[in-house]
């Protein structure tokens, strides 16, 4: 007699974040924080086997890091490149204790920022670089008296870090021209906002460094008095134009696969509103509007992986939605999303 398979039970989807890479591949992180995976589009998820994850980052359908809980002078760090299946281990020996952030370009370049332990208001923060997946890492700056609390680069040249907040006001930006070696202050206030100094940092709030979408060209969330914006940047930093403005009570989220070209999703107490862009942020128009009544509170997000297929995800009341596009954001079509529970 063969032994009977074990039974697959399945439960819906309580996930913090989706990121998917092709129409029918992603990943996914639960509120537990566990890995996902699927390979229908988002359909059925199935567990990869790791412990709590602390950081993480995906750069491909297959490959993906995190890092687990640390001890204090060792960091442990773990990757994938067959998409989940086996994983190697990483060790960095530094002090630990305080943020750590990936930043990759491409599966093999990348850099990743360790927090060492704060003290008297400083946190010493190590940055390493790889050029070979992660095969090795290099140390290539040490900052005995900084906080950063985002990290992204551009291109291997260009890069870009939020510090930590004055007063618990706003959060500064700094620039890297020579691949993270030295940093300057990126000069972003200068002459942004005339209708405010920018020695009254009460009225900005950086929290989030430009998200990549190509060599040259970010998109960063800024908070600026009473509302809230995006900055566009077509060449590494060097001048910045708002695509965006809205108010500050408002969610939203935002992804662009091309310099041009982008959506922007706006989550309301009653309403998620889904605009395009095909000229870089300058005009937006309106795709898609869906009424939600979430008196709890929700959190929506959008990405594309091609000018065609896209995901909408909205976490509410301990659950995950999904919704998805084939024709660039037009039409959405609710995914039934399930995790796999082996017995």
């Amino acid at each position: 007699m063969s032994a009977k398979p074990p039974e697959t039970l399945y439960r819906p989807i309580d996930f913090q974040k989706i990121e998917m890479f092709t129409a029918t591949d992603g990943w996914a992180v639960g509120q537990k924080m566990h890995l996902w995976r699927t390979v229908d589009g988002g359909r059925v998820w199935s567990a990869v086997e790791s412990p709590k994850v602390m950081y993480d980052t995906f750069t491909s359908a297959r490959d993906a890091w995190y890092l687990t809980e640390q001890s204090p002078d060792t960091v442990n760090l773990y990757n994938t490149t067959d998409g989940g299946r086996t994983w190697q281990r990483r060790v960095i020996h530094v002090q630990t204790g305080g943020i750590c952030r990936f930043s990759f370009i491409n599966p093999r370049v990348g850099w990743l920022m360790i927090g060492g332990p704060a003290a008297m208001g400083e946190q010493p923060q190590h940055l390493f670089f790889t050029d070979n997946g992660g095969k090795q890492w290099k140390l290539i700056r040490y900052n005995p008296n900084g906080k950063i609390v985002w990290l992204s680069f551009l291109s291997r040249s260009t890069g870009f870090y939020v510090g930590g907040y004055a007063n618990q006001r706003y959060g500064s930006l700094h620039v890297t021209r020579d691949g993270g070696r030295t940093w300057s202050d990126s000069n972003f206030l200068v002459g942004r906002f005339p209708m405010v100094s920018a020695s009254e940092g009460i009225a900005y709030q950086i929290w989030r460094a430009p998200v990549r979408i190509s060599d040259l060209a970010g998109v960063m969330p800024v908070t600026v008095g009473s509302g809230s914006g995006l900055w566009f940047t077509a060449n590494g930093g060097r001048s910045w134009s708002h695509s965006a403005l809205f108010p500050k009570n408002v969610g939203f989220s935002s992804y662009f696969f091309s310099p041009q070209h982008g959506y922007l999703l706006l989550s309301s107490s009653h309403k998620l509103s889904l605009y395009d862009t095909a000229n870089g942020g300058t005009n937006w128009h309106l795709q898609w509007n869906r009424p939600i009544y979430a008196p709890g509170g929700y959190s929506a997000g959008v990405s594309f992986v091609d000018a065609g297929h896209g995901w909408i995800d909205i976490y509410e009341n301990h659950r995950t939605l999904i919704y998805a596009s084939r024709d660039g954001g037009r039409t959405w079509d609710f995914v039934p999303a399930k995790c796999e529970i082996a017995m």
